[in-house]
């Protein structure tokens, strides 16, 4: 498995441009929107962690991504810290525009 992941790093380098493209693209966009996102994380890692600091909040959009077709975990406390609570939102080079734009649909603006 591990020499055939190797293989499509080298040979399909069109799934790594796509993933940093879409990755910054979104966090764009989420910014935009109004949402925090971890400032740890590099602007184009796949991996955007929406801060929503209560424990709830969070909760109640993990559940809200999954009925709009989208599963982001829920982190909370102890893996972060108390009012640090976030959804974690793991992207794939092969979510189409259209996945992404129902995506911020089902996020929408930050309140």
């Amino acid at each position: 498995a591990l020499n055939a992941a190797l293989d499509v790093i080298e040979n399909e380098p069109e799934r790594r441009e796509r993933l940093e493209a879409i990755s910054t693209g979104l966090r764009r966009s989420l910014i935009d929107l109004g949402w925090e996102l971890d400032a740890e994380s590099a602007p184009a890692t796949p991996i955007l962690p929406l801060v929503v600091g209560d424990v709830g909040n969070a909760l109640e959009l993990a559940k809200r991504l999954e009925s709009g077709g989208f599963f982001s975990p829920a982190i909370r406390p102890p893996t972060v810290a108390r009012r640090a609570s976030r959804v974690r939102i793991s992207l794939r080079s092969d979510l189409s525009d259209q996945d992404l734009e129902r995506l911020v649909d089902v996020l929408g603006r930050r309140t």
